[in-house]
């Protein structure tokens, strides 16, 4: 009895270590300590911090955000044509969104791929409006 309840710990104990290791993996893999994240967070709590990250990017700047949703990628056209990168992130229900735009000049899923990105966000200035923006320092989809 006593050798099978050892080797049954001694199971357990690796695969903890097992997994311990993984999750440091994902984490040194970054290199960046995250301030906010939002994929560990339910979908209703997710959406509703990314609308405040929206409606006030200034009092996030400089903080290093996780965010989970659906990746979209649109061109807009005005004097030059700029590529935009998005992240969806819905709310329990799927009828609301809320949305950020990043910056990546790595491999991006097609639009409608589920990813996730890791960044600081940076406050940003158009037409009067200020909006956030991730400096992406991973995107994995």
């Amino acid at each position: 009895m006593k050798k099978v309840l050892i080797a049954v710990l001694a199971v357990l104990l690796c695969f903890g270590a097992v997994l311990g290791f993984a999750s440091c993996k994902e984490e040194e893999t970054t290199k960046v300590k995250v301030d906010i994240n939002l994929a560990a967070m339910t979908a209703n709590m997710a959406y509703s911090t990314l609308s405040n990250i929206e409606k006030n990017p200034s009092e996030y700047e400089g903080k290093t955000v996780k965010v989970k949703g659906v990746f979209s990628q649109k061109t807009f056209s005005g004097g030059s044509k700029v590529q935009h990168c998005f992240i969806y992130v819905y709310d329990s229900s799927i009828c609301c969104y809320a949305r950020t735009t990043f910056v990546w000049d790595g491999d991006l899923p097609e639009s409608g791929s589920d990813a996730t990105v890791i960044g600081t966000v940076c406050a940003k200035k158009e037409n009067g409006n200020e909006y956030p923006e991730i400096q992406a320092v991973s995107v994995k989809f």
